[in-house]
């Protein structure tokens, strides 16, 4: 493992504040050995860095354990999960996920979802005929659930009946929108 150096720290003081302009982040290698993903998530808060993030890349390790252990080990650090393809998660239990994490870690939680890789989406089944619409409906859906919202939708990907979180995050996380290559798609629609 290489962690990250002190060459690679923000010059200023940092915030526990989300800061989306001006955070100073590290990505987790994909590929790092799990026996170095604790260290490697200490060295990055020790050394000053606003936000950490995971990735979720077939094959590899899952986001949510791998944000969940980071946030574990750091005081303050934020812990991205990018990017969580909405494909392979049914929205309402992506929710639970994340608000678990906002209610354990507040206010130290971004979460990025999209389409997903193609390929990777293909090879277990969950690509859609529309990703983008896949990709409005939950990120809708998820952001209303975030809030404490009773959910609603008989969408083309996204079926709800009356959903709701029990406990709702004080402090909702972030959701982020991501997708690859260039989109006339814009979110949240108005």
């Amino acid at each position: 493992m290489t962690p990250p150096t002190s060459q690679d720290a923000p010059t200023q003081g940092s915030t526990t504040a989300p800061t989306p302009r001006g955070s100073i982040g590290v990505m987790l290698p994909r590929d790092l050995p799990a026996a170095d993903v604790l260290t490697f998530a200490r060295r990055a808060d020790e050394l000053g860095f606003d936000e950490l993030w995971v990735v979720e890349d077939l094959g590899f390790r899952g986001g949510f354990a791998q944000a969940s252990a980071a946030l574990a080990v750091t005081p303050r650090i934020h812990v991205g999960i990018g990017i969580l393809p909405t494909g392979a998660r049914q929205v309402a239990y992506t929710a639970m996920e994340l608000n678990t994490l906002a209610e354990l870690f507040p206010g130290r939680v971004v979460a990025g979802i999209g389409h997903g890789m193609p390929g990777w989406m293909r090879q277990v089944g969950a690509w859609p005929a529309s990703p983008l619409t896949l990709l409005d409906e939950q990120a809708t859906a998820l952001r209303a659930l975030l809030r404490g919202e009773t959910v609603t939708a008989d969408g083309r990907y996204v079926h709800l009946d009356d959903v709701r979180l029990e406990t709702p995050a004080a402090r909702p996380p972030l959701v982020l929108a991501g997708v690859r290559g260039p989109s006339r798609w814009r979110w949240p629609r108005r």
